[in-house]
């Protein structure tokens, strides 16, 4: 087994070298990570539990109530998470490691393109389940790698300004793709043929994906301390200026997570919205012009005079998202939409991916520690997540026991109460303070 790691390491050795990266090289760098999460994104807007084609197909084979439990148990695949501060122990470094288990989790996804189109198939439901986790639990594995990847390769004075950059240009090509998939959706007599397409077109991409982050250098890690895999789990929750970041977002992520995850499935079954194009034009084009108004204005801002304002004016207006919601079904139609439904997926676009992807990142970036950003980053994700996949069973139970519109107002009341926490945290350490204790 030791000759087969070494045998492995030499073939791939210049494949994992690591160097210091310049700053004239941040420009293509960017582009390039473009490019690559248009294609990414692609791939999860297909096969996301809570994606406009996932949740048609899905619903073919399980209940609205039941997409929640997929989307909780989806959500519980975070706590791999915890083994990737492993990985890169073992492999010392973390794009190699990430290139193998992406691939494999894009891979895990082709049983769905042999589904039966019946829908009357018991073992369906459990096999959407077990395929959704396994490629989740990969990429969870992946992801603290590619962050920690990503945030060794941009500057921090320049951390605001490249995900702007980069969230923008990935929105507006990923729009091009969703649009063209939702004018095939309506015109076909075959829905899910098209789905399948859908799903293939998902796969081939985030193997492209994969195969253009093999050109991005990775900087040298930056870990001095011998700490154990053990001691490094517990550095992020005993840096309290992190703890309570953690906390905060996560109770903000149960609160999202208590009707977020039925979105979708409430315009396709209790509004009707069945056009695949509108709801395209919906779900992407609202959210990718409210980005391109906004973006660049909350990653100067971000950069010049802090992630809280941003934070607080974004997380304010996601706040209100259960509200439209709920005034959707007796509301007047606009070609055919209710109009309350439009102004949540602007508010996505212009407020949500500009606290989520801007001032968010450059506050885990400021208060995770460079040498142990990894474990940090993933702390926090299966903090969030684990407290999303529980606010989306509260969810489902509410759905089941009160309806829809019941659980809109719980989610509503929680979101307004997660908004103030952010006035108050430290978001980045106090100069001088030593951010980890071993």
């Amino acid at each position: 087994m030791r000759f087969s790691v070494s045998l492995l390491s030499s073939k791939h050795k210049s494949f994992t070298t690591r160097r210091h990266i310049q700053e004239s090289e941040i420009p293509w760098i960017t582009r390039r990570h473009i490019w690559t999460g248009a294609m990414g994104m692609v791939c999860i807007n297909i096969f996301m539990p809570t994606g406009l084609y996932f949740t048609y197909f899905a619903l073919r084979y399980m209940s609205k109530a039941h997409i929640g439990i997929l989307s909780s148990v989806v959500s519980m695949a975070v706590v791999f998470q915890l083994l990737s501060s492993l990985i890169e122990r073992r492999y010392g470094g973390r794009k190699y490691p990430w290139f193998v288990l992406v691939g494999v989790s894009r891979l895990a996804l082709l049983p769905f393109l042999l589904f039966p189109g019946t829908t009357e198939s018991t073992l369906a439901p459990i096999l959407i389940v077990l395929i959704s986790f396994s490629s989740a639990a990969l990429v969870n594995l992946a992801l603290p790698l590619w962050t920690s990847w990503v945030y060794g390769t941009i500057p921090e004075r320049k951390a605001g300004i490249f995900w702007a950059i980069r969230e923008r240009g990935v929105l507006t090509l990923t729009l091009v793709v969703m649009l063209l998939l939702g004018l095939f959706m309506d015109r076909a007599a075959d829905r899910l043929m098209v789905v399948r397409g859908a799903f293939a077109l998902g796969i081939i991409l985030g193997i492209m994906d994969i195969f253009l982050h093999v050109g991005i250098p990775e900087p040298p890690s930056m870990k001095t301390k011998k700490a154990s895999f053990f001691q490094e789990l517990q550095l992020p929750l005993r840096n309290v200026h992190f703890r309570n970041w953690v906390i905060v977002v996560s109770f903000w992520t149960f609160s999202v997570s208590i009707s977020g995850v039925f979105s979708v499935a409430y315009m396709l079954e209790d509004l009707a919205l069945e056009n695949f194009f509108i709801n395209t034009l919906l779900i992407m084009v609202l959210p990718t012009l409210g980005a391109i108004l906004f973006l660049r204005l909350w990653g100067k801002t971000t950069d010049s005079i802090g992630p809280r304002p941003v934070l607080l004016i974004c997380h304010a207006f996601w706040a209100s998202v259960p509200m439209w919601y709920m005034l959707a079904p007796r509301a007047a139609r606009i070609i055919s939409i209710p109009w309350p439904v439009i102004v949540p997926w602007f508010i996505v676009g212009a407020f949500v991916i500009g606290s989520f992807q801007v001032a968010r990142q450059k506050v885990s970036t400021a208060l995770a520690p460079p040498e142990y950003r990894t474990v940090f980053v993933a702390v926090l994700t299966i903090a969030s997540m684990v407290a999303g996949g529980i606010g989306a069973l509260m969810g489902s139970f509410l759905v089941g026991s009160f309806g829809i519109q019941r659980c809109f107002l719980v989610s509503l009341i929680c979101r307004v109460a997660g908004v103030f926490p952010f006035a108050f945290i430290a978001l980045a350490p106090p100069r001088g303070a030593s951010q980890v204790n071993l």
